[in-house]
């Protein structure tokens, strides 16, 4: 059985006009919202908003929801039970579009999305994508999700509706329906291992912060990395410039491990970008933090086993930490490389895709359209707009580039201070151990 069940329908509403179509079926939509938020199967968890970039102590208390109120959670976060009936009021849909996202359960435990906060999480970072396969403008769209439990298998109640009607047509053909079904599944599955894990162990690290004593810079941006807050860094032309020249050079096949024999020719090139990334403004807060807490770990290791911080293996062992996470960095490059590049052919394939469903829910395409598309200006207009979403996709890459080197030197910091921690029981265990010995003599 596959990890993840995608079903849609489509409803017509009290608000329809004129003569619902044959076969379709109908429904109130405050019934439907009851039914999804009905108390013995809707989990009602309450997971806060994002947190605002500029409040880092919102950040700890993240994860401190509460039990009770509705289970509707929406792309900025709860949504009451008042809200989302006043916008459909509002609003008037004629159309209800229904969606069930049945996972195994197995597969929600394993990857850490069992509960409402993971899902939550995750539905709100892969609806809009959803709907752009689905074929709708998200700015025209309201969605609202609501997680069950009450079943084998847990699952997810997405409706949505257009703000502004738009569509003509409300079927999709068989072969089109289990395409963007395809489309959707695969899209999720992607998703739970970047979206979830990342984020759960970024949580672990922000709830530690104060322990580690993390100065307000390197907390803001922890959270702001912990929000995946998208826009949140400046990115330098030269980066984009190596990025790019980055990924033409490359191979095409093979392995894309920075230690791999696919990429030994290509390595300086790969650490050149790693610098760049070392030294963008923001990262290099993060990077300074975690060379300040080599610098105490190896203070630690002078106090506990003695000699000079200048020692040769003192300093080969900081060098060997600073090749780890160089490593890792070039790793994260590496792999964003061939994201970015399944990223764009799976998108010029949404693209064709969706395309495709336009012919079925909405009318023909135009004659004009037709001539442009068979002329050689069409052929240039599709050039530009592949480079077109070709930049904004490297530009996504690069971005994430940031959010994955955050996480890295967050766990690096993470293991120096539990290190340093560890030496510093040693030390007052020995200092213990010394004065009970002295003790002992003078009796």
């Amino acid at each position: 059985m596959p990890n993840i069940i995608f079903n849609l329908q489509y409803v017509a509403t009290e608000y329809f006009k004129g003569t619902v179509p044959k076969g379709m079926k109908e429904a109130v939509t405050e019934d439907m919202i009851n039914y999804y938020d009905r108390d013995e199967a809707c989990d009602k968890t309450i997971v806060p908003a994002k947190i605002k970039q500029t409040n880092t102590d919102e950040a700890f208390d993240y994860y401190n929801y509460r039990m009770g109120s509705t289970g509707g959670f929406s792309r900025d976060g709860f949504i009451s039970d008042k809200t989302v009936k006043e916008n459909l009021e509002k609003y008037k849909p004629e159309i209800m579009y229904r969606t069930v996202f049945s996972f195994e359960d197995d597969f929600t435990i394993e990857n850490g999305i069992k509960s409402k906060a993971s899902i939550q999480k995750l539905m709100q970072k892969t609806m809009e994508r959803n709907l752009k396969v689905m074929g709708f403008d998200n700015k025209n769209v309201e969605w609202m999700g609501y997680y069950h439990t009450n079943t084998a298998h847990p699952h997810v109640h997405v409706i949505f509706y257009e703000k502004d009607r738009t569509k003509k047509r409300f079927m999709l053909s068989k072969d089109k329906l289990e395409k963007v079904k395809s489309n959707i599944v695969n899209l999720m599955e992607l998703n739970v291992n970047l979206f979830v894990q990342r984020d759960e162990v970024k949580l672990q690290i922000m709830n530690e912060a104060k322990e580690l004593k993390l100065s307000d810079a390197l907390k803001e941006q922890l959270g702001n990395s912990f929000n995946n807050k998208i826009g949140v860094y400046d990115l330098s032309n030269e980066l984009l410039d190596e990025f790019n020249k980055l990924n033409d050079i490359l191979p095409k096949t093979g392995s894309m491990k920075f230690n791999s024999a696919n990429i030994k020719d290509y390595r300086n090139d790969v650490l050149k970008v790693v610098e760049l990334i070392k030294n963008e403004k923001n990262i290099s807060t993060v990077y300074d933090e975690f060379i300040k807490q080599l610098d105490n770990e190896l203070q630690q290791q002078v106090i506990v086993y003695g000699g000079s911080i200048d020692d040769k293996n003192k300093q080969l062992f900081k060098e060997k930490q600073i090749h780890a996470i160089d490593v890792k960095l070039a790793n994260l490059v590496l792999s964003n490389i061939k994201d970015f590049r399944s990223d764009l052919e799976r998108d010029l394939s949404y693209d064709m895709g969706v395309s495709d469903l336009e012919a079925s829910l909405v009318d023909e395409t135009s004659e004009v359209e037709k001539h442009i598309n068979e002329t050689d200006e069409g052929s240039e207009f599709s050039k530009h707009m592949i480079n077109k979403k070709s930049n904004s996709i490297k530009r996504s890459r690069t971005n994430n580039l940031f959010h994955g080197a955050t996480f890295e030197f967050s766990k690096a910091i993470q293991q120096s201070v539990y290190s340093q921690k560890s030496m510093q029981r040693k030390a007052d265990e020995a200092v213990r151990n010394a004065r009970e010995e002295i003790k002992g003599k003078s009796i």
